[in-house]
């Protein structure tokens, strides 16, 4: 059966209103043709020519990405610029992006909710519920040691640094993935002992020493990561023929 890409777009958009994403924010359709056919998906962090070159050789008409392409006014495109080329690329090779952001940062089972599945949690509630229209995630474990808590880390994340001041119990926890310090006093209103976002600066860490509030930075891209394949598993749950990959790079190397 033919699915249009405005298809896929609707289901992502149940689960992820528009209307739920920061006035800043640029999230829904950056480029393309909502009514083509949908013939594969590629989900990214980001839009980049190398993810734009895998699109093309899987033969993949639509990028999902989780970064807005565009946050500011276009006002020329120049195709001799990097992003111009990019866009160049993307017209003539039919291929549609679209990025959920904000929104899917706020939505149950979006970016949140799959970076805290990384821990064996005994419940997790959004933190709006108790700070209105703030982004993140709360929830409980099993007290551990620091140690222990560490095991965890190391097991999920390749780097990470933590600040505060140590503490050999750790029950509560807050998940804000990408840049989270603007959660630190919140996470500390709410009783937990722990942070875990990214993009900490050093007064970030020195505010969470004084709060008493253990910091866990992993890096945007790793904080954000796991929702690409939460979104694969619903896509291919709902779509059940439809070819639906991951681009696993980031911007740095």
């Amino acid at each position: 059966m033919t699915i249009k890409i405005s298809e896929l777009i609707d289901y992502i958009e149940a689960i992820a209103p528009l209307n739920t994403q920061e006035d800043w924010d640029n999230c829904g359709l950056q480029l393309g043709d909502k009514q083509a056919d949908l013939k594969g998906v590629l989900l990214s962090m980001d839009l980049t020519d190398r993810a734009v070159d895998k699109a093309l050789v899987e033969g993949k008409n639509l990028i999902l990405c989780h970064h807005p392409f565009f946050f500011n006014e276009i006002k020329k495109i120049d195709i001799g610029t990097y992003k111009g080329a990019l866009i160049k690329k993307l017209i003539d090779n039919s291929i549609t992006v679209y990025s959920a952001h904000t929104n899917l940062d706020k939505a149950v089972g979006g970016v949140n909710y799959a970076l805290a599945e990384k821990f064996p949690l005994k419940k997790l509630e959004n933190i709006s519920q108790y700070f209105e229209d703030e982004i993140g995630t709360v929830g409980e474990i099993e007290e551990v040691s620091l140690g222990d808590f560490k095991k965890v880390l190391d097991k999920n994340f390749k780097d990470y640094k933590i600040y505060g001041r140590s503490k050999d119990n750790i029950k509560k926890l807050a998940f804000i993935g990408g840049s989270g310090a603007f959660g630190i006093k919140i996470a500390k209103a709410l009783g937990c002992d722990v942070l875990i976002t990214a993009d900490i600066k050093h007064h970030d860490g020195q505010l969470a020493y004084e709060e008493d509030l253990l910091l866990v930075d992993l890096g945007h891209f790793q904080s954000e990561f796991p929702v690409l394949y939460s979104m694969k598993n619903l896509i291919e749950e709902e779509f059940k023929d439809l070819s639906v990959d991951i681009f696993t790079d980031p911007v740095f190397f």
